[in-house]
């Protein structure tokens, strides 16, 4: 049987129809997760995040040190001391690994401990937020946990 332009036509409409059903069907299956469930009131303080920023910046580049041992994540609050702060390990692709720790009391070149048991091989971005006494500080640090 000789396939006529017309039947052509129309198969190139079937074919594209079947791959627009299988990208629809397979977009409403695939797990979405938001950054945020409060972005909003987040978006609004951002500016308060942004000084915190700068804050940091004062302090220079040496002002925390990170470092990753089998089975912790230790951070050396090397120039300021923590009066109060905390921690928040952000996975990307999986909430519920997300976890916040607070601090109080680390002395300057003090340090926080992390576990890493939900992290291994994984992305995290570290926010770190901590307050001296004085100034309120910020940082995001990206990490593999290896």
């Amino acid at each position: 049987m000789k396939i006529h332009w017309g039947h052509g036509i129309i198969l190139s409409f079937v074919f594209f129809a079947a791959f627009i059903l299988y990208m629809v069907v397979h977009m409403y299956q695939s797990k979405v997760e938001l950054v945020d469930e409060d972005y909003y009131k987040l978006e609004i303080e951002y500016q308060k995040i942004i000084d915190l920023k700068q804050n940091f910046n004062q302090l220079g580049p040496d002002a925390l040190e990170i470092t990753q041992k089998s089975d912790s994540i230790l951070i050396r609050f090397k120039q300021t001391p923590v009066i109060s702060g905390e921690i928040h390990l952000y996975v990307p692709n999986d909430k519920s690994a997300d976890s916040f720790t607070t601090m109080q009391n680390i002395p300057e070149g003090g340090v926080a401990g992390l576990s890493k048991k939900l992290l291994h091989n994984r992305l995290v971005r570290m926010k770190i937020r901590w307050d001296d006494g004085k100034k309120q500080y910020y940082t995001e640090k990206n990490i593999f946990v290896n």
